[in-house]
């Protein structure tokens, strides 16, 4: 980051990673305690599917607002108060007895996690350079992925020994200095940038401004694979990952939570690579479709693979957390085609796509797998996991038909 001397920007940036390390805690949670919310709350597997989409769905729904925020009154205000409502959601979460608490609780949590990333991007967008948009997003999601590493094994272990409601009212402590510290370190833009020039806009001008987004056609063809990309990764590692390896796999809580700690490493491997890929081979849309491809084969694999070790499990999908990593690229290739006035805007309708689509499979796949009787016990038949990834492979195809339709930008 351009710093000018300074070291605030290197501040700025460890911030943002730890913006991102909340949200990627939070949206991941799920995947791991899906079980034994089944259990203690009584869930169906529709009704976690719909708990799991919750979240996504309340942080597409905002981000729209969320835009038109960012670019009126800049990232630091924005997500220093939005952040709050994450911290009552977490302690709501805590308190649950019952599954409308438990969604409620998670609708706080996806509601304050909305600007968290996409905040982040706006003040990289003003603070480096275009060329090192993907890297510098890529860090952020590689290293703001450790969240979601702390949403597999060390919340296992913290659920098996202390409970999921004590590490929920732990993490509402950590989202309330994270608030603190946005507002302490983070600054909107380099002194001197166009952005405290800028006309305040009313809010006639500020919806217009999503209007003249929407007219950028070029971001129709993005749209889709920016839905179920991504989405399609969220499904299983933060929501089905752990019923399938149980019902299917036969792995105990731990190994479940190892194989979801491997794919999250892998994904944020995958960050760091897949966004530095991407000036190497000077292209986006052929590594986007690589990617998006790789995935929808996994899946396949997944779909057909029988009862198997847990080596094997954690090979396969380790790799889908790798291939899954291609958003930093979808995203950048989404910003090259925005003007600087409509930055904040046209990154959030575009993850409004992106979250609104992981809330739509998640729920989707709810209603997959609890269309098939489950056992005594309350496992899924291994029936309904093969229906499931046929069905995130076949909308990952389409996709990335769509895709191929847009001009590269290298």
């Amino acid at each position: 980051m351009t710093s000018g001397g300074s070291k605030a920007p290197l501040v700025m940036l460890a911030t943002l990673v730890f913006c991102y390390f909340l949200s990627q805690f939070f949206r991941g949670s799920v995947g791991v305690l899906g079980p034994d919310l089944m259990r203690d709350i009584g869930l169906s597997p529709q009704a976690l599917g719909d708990l799991g989409g919750s979240f996504f769905l309340a942080f597409a729904l905002a981000q729209v607002p969320i835009g038109i925020l960012l670019d009126r009154f800049g990232p630091r205000c924005v997500v220093s108060i939005v952040v709050c409502a994450a911290l009552v959601g977490a302690l709501v979460f805590a308190s649950a007895e019952d599954v409308g608490t438990l969604v409620f609780g998670r609708v706080l949590i996806g509601l304050g996690c909305a600007p968290l990333y996409m905040g982040s991007l706006v003040v990289l967008s003003r603070w480096v350079s275009p060329d090192r948009f993907s890297a510098s997003a890529g860090q952020i999601l590689a290293f703001g992925g450790l969240g979601g590493l702390l949403a597999t094994t060390p919340l296992a272990l913290a659920n098996a020994y202390l409970g999921w409601r004590i590490a929920f009212v732990a993490m509402a402590l950590v989202t309330a200095l994270t608030a603190a510290a946005i507002w302490t370190f983070v600054r909107d833009a380099p002194a001197g940038h166009p952005f405290f020039r800028r006309q305040p806009e009313t809010l006639r001008m500020a919806l217009a401004g999503v209007v003249d987004v929407l007219r950028i056609r070029r971001l129709f063809l993005i749209f889709p694979i920016n839905s179920v990309g991504y989405a399609s990764l969220l499904t299983v590692l933060t929501l089905w990952g752990a019923p399938y390896m149980k019902d299917v796999h036969g792995l105990d809580d731990v190994a479940r939570g190892n194989v979801l700690l491997i794919m999250t490493l892998a994904w944020m491997a995958g960050s760091m690579v897949i966004g530095r890929l991407e000036r190497i081979l000077n292209t986006r849309k052929w590594l986007i479709l690589a990617c998006v491809g790789t995935t929808a084969g996994l899946c396949i694999v997944q779909a057909a693979l029988p009862p198997s070790p847990f080596l094997l499990v954690a090979v396969v999908m380790g790799a889908m957390g790798f291939s899954g990593a291609s958003g930093v690229v979808i995203i950048a290739h989404a910003k090259s085609l925005l003007p600087e006035r409509l930055v904040g805007r046209g990154l959030t309708l575009n993850n409004l796509f992106g979250f609104g689509g992981a809330a739509v499979l998640q729920m989707v796949s709810g209603r997959i797998i609890g269309a098939f009787p489950v056992s005594a016990d309350g496992a899924a038949p291994g029936e309904a996991y093969t229906a499931m990834f046929f069905f995130l492979a076949a909308v990952l195809t389409v996709a990335g038909l769509i895709y191929l339709r847009i001009p590269d930008a290298p």
